[in-house]
């Protein structure tokens, strides 16, 4: 036999047991319960593409403006215009329309200026007394 064998444990330097807790059945474990919110699918609108029909409407009001340079007014009112009718395939309808109506005056504008100032410039380089102060 083993001399490990007959051996008896010593037990005066254990600390005596605690006496039991009156035992309640245990419950299991369960997870808190989290109230949530019912499902609300949540819809996200298309950015509406509007670029263009923003840069028609600048382009008419700056036709306008710049009228009385009709070297000016006429390209931007002309690319206005190309831009309205381009923008009016997006949802920015009003501003394109807008756009084209403001860049069409702008033209108009823009023509009347252009033929006003020929027409005094013509009448000035034909008139003696003109000529005559410039020398």
């Amino acid at each position: 036999m083993n001399e490990f064998e007959n051996q008896t444990p010593d037990l005066s330097n254990q600390q005596p047991e605690q006496p039991a807790a009156p035992s309640q059945p245990q419950q299991p474990y369960v997870p808190p319960q989290y109230q949530q919110p019912p499902f609300q699918p949540q819809y996200q609108q298309p950015k509406e593409k509007k670029g263009m029909a923003i840069a028609a409407l600048v382009l008419g009001i700056c036709s306008i403006v710049f009228s009385c340079a009709w070297y000016l007014a006429i390209p931007a009112a002309i690319i206005g215009i190309i831009l309205g009718v381009l923008g009016m395939k997006t949802s920015g309808k009003t501003m394109a329309i807008v756009g084209i109506v403001l860049s069409a005056i702008g033209i108009i504008c823009g023509i009347a200026f252009a033929v006003i100032g020929f027409a005094f410039a013509k009448e000035i380089m034909e008139n003696p007394y003109f000529l005559k102060e410039l020398q």
